[in-house]
């Protein structure tokens, strides 16, 4: 099966994302328990004096709709 992972840095304290999405498009593991990795991926988003920003993954079966599930890193104030 092929996925399709959305990657955004993210604004924790306003949930909102505060970058470009960064998307891999119809990446597929080689093998039963491998891993797929999607980037590296560089963002910039203007500092806030505190909000809580971390970096978010979503994904979804290839081309499938709207981007369901996701992962967050830890949290930190920026």
């Amino acid at each position: 099966m092929r996925s399709d992972i959305l990657i955004e840095f993210f604004d924790s304290t306003g949930d909102v994302a505060v970058s470009s999405p960064h998307i891999c498009a119809g990446v597929s593991p080689p093998g039963n328990g491998s891993i797929v990795t999607c980037g590296p991926v560089t963002a910039a988003a203007p500092r806030t004096g505190g909000n809580l920003r971390n970096v978010r993954q979503r994904w979804r079966k290839a081309r499938a709709g709207a981007f369901g599930g996701s992962l967050e890193s830890p949290s930190v104030p920026w």
